[in-house]
């Protein structure tokens, strides 16, 4: 028994480390931008971004959450899985370039975001289709246990796009890279990134492996999750998009960096769901025992949302010294929205667990059903919000009531449901 948790720690241990490391170096590189830029300039980058992470999950079909099951049920088709991938970052390659030109009629209030776009929106497909690339291949890594190549496909374009900003302030002091340079950069780094993925996955796969995995049933599968799966991003990130097109670039920072202290709360409970989510699926699938499952789930979002809580509660005196301490004194404001923010937290939390949970008991479905209702429910509870305090005060209010929502539902539909087939069963 000792044994076995030591090598979960010794495995686990990379995994947390890039997920440390990734929340840490975003933090870093928005506090760089912030700092040598100004509101206005990270308002406008951080605007255009905001959106067009959201077209990758667009594009995978759920074929992520797939894999990872795949993969960790049927470990020796990793090759036909990858197969299927890679000829689907391949088709998919078009369709990210019409996405990425479909941004260029969005009403941006953010600066000169509309000019930005206009001139480099196939910069913005490249971007998407490396997104895309990067983020088949983790779904590969986690459920083999190999969280030391998660974590250099995770922090590497983090690190070159904080690395280069430095070394221009550093080489060339005084001078501005604007936000289309900035966003330039971002996607030179996923690039590299995109390589060093295929790379690992090509060394990882035995040579001669002849074992095949019907692609039917991935897409079957992934079927079953996109539209779960994307709305499940479009819900979280309903206020990031809705902000996009109410509020000047300046405003849009300073929100944004709310969000990005938030990660900081939130990325514990992030990191133990993903952690975790292996052995949700084995306690189904292999042992059979769904109501140690059960027992999981609520152990689980008790000490996530109770420490999410403690934390939320404790540094809400105090953002008003660690936001200008981190970012510069111009983004004072950031503080005032991240003490409403931080307590979606142990909400988030929850959500994170429950999904989880369905996923394992091959319900799929149940998630689609709460990530659109979830969806739904945002509009009006940001457009209420909005009308009465204001557009980013209510933005972050309603942030807060939503995942409270959310949560309860996740939870008590999770907690209910059993499995949808025998344990061990086809898909």
């Amino acid at each position: 028994m000792i044994a076995r948790i030591g090598r979960f720690a010794k495995q686990s241990s990379l995994l947390w480390a890039a997920e440390v490391g990734g929340v840490g170096l975003r933090l870093v590189t928005i506090a760089l931008l912030g700092r040598f830029y100004g509101p206005e300039i990270l308002g406008t980058y951080l605007s255009i971004v905001a959106l067009a992470q959201l077209l990758p999950r667009i594009l995978d079909l759920g074929l992520p959450l797939a894999i990872g099951y795949f993969v960790r049920v049927y470990p020796d088709r990793l090759a036909s899985c990858m197969r299927i991938s890679a000829l689907h970052v391949l088709i998919s390659t078009p369709f990210a370039m019409g996405l990425a030109a479909l941004l260029m009629l969005v009403p941006f209030e953010a600066g000169n975001a509309t000019e930005v776009v206009d001139r480099i929106w196939w910069v913005l497909g490249i971007y998407v289709v490396a997104e895309l690339s990067c983020s088949l291949a983790r779904a590969a890594f986690i459920p083999r246990m190999q969280f030391g190549a998660y974590m250099s496909v995770m922090l590497v374009p983090l690190v070159l796009l904080a690395a280069a900003v430095t070394l221009h302030e550093v080489a060339f002091p005084g001078t501005v890279l604007g936000p289309a340079t900035l966003i330039e950069l971002l996607t030179a780094s996923s690039v590299i990134a995109a390589l060093l993925a295929g790379g690992i996955v090509l060394h990882t796969v035995k040579r001669g492996e002849q074992l095949q995995l019907d692609g039917g049933d991935m897409y079957r599968y992934g079927s079953r999750t996109y539209v779960s799966g994307l709305a499940k991003v479009a819900s979280q990130r309903f206020d990031r998009i809705f902000l996009t097109m109410l509020l000047g670039a300046s405003a849009f920072a300073q929100y944004s960096v709310a969000l990005s202290l938030r990660e900081m709360i939130i990325f514990p409970a992030n990191l133990l769901a993903l952690t975790l989510r292996n052995q949700q699926i084995d306690l189904v699938a292999h042992k059979r025992d769904v109501a140690r499952a059960r027992r999981l789930l609520l152990r689980v979002s008790a000490i996530a949302a109770g420490a999410a809580t403690a934390i939320a509660t404790l540094l809400a005196p105090v953002w008003g010294f660690i936001v200008p301490l981190i970012f510069g004194d111009g983004f004072s404001g950031a503080a005032h929205f991240i003490t409403v923010l931080a307590f979606s937290c142990p909400f988030l939390a929850i959500v994170s667990f429950a999904w989880n949970h369905l996923y394992a008991m091959k319900r799929p479905g149940r998630v689609t059903i709460l990530t659109c209702v979830s969806l739904v429910l945002a509009a009006p509870t940001f457009a209420i919000a909005v009308t009465l305090f204001g557009r980013a005060d209510g933005a972050a209010v309603a942030a807060v009531i939503w995942a409270a929502m959310v949560a309860v539902g996740s939870f008590v539909w999770a907690w209910r449901t059993t499995p949808l087939t025998p344990a061990g069963g086809q898909i």
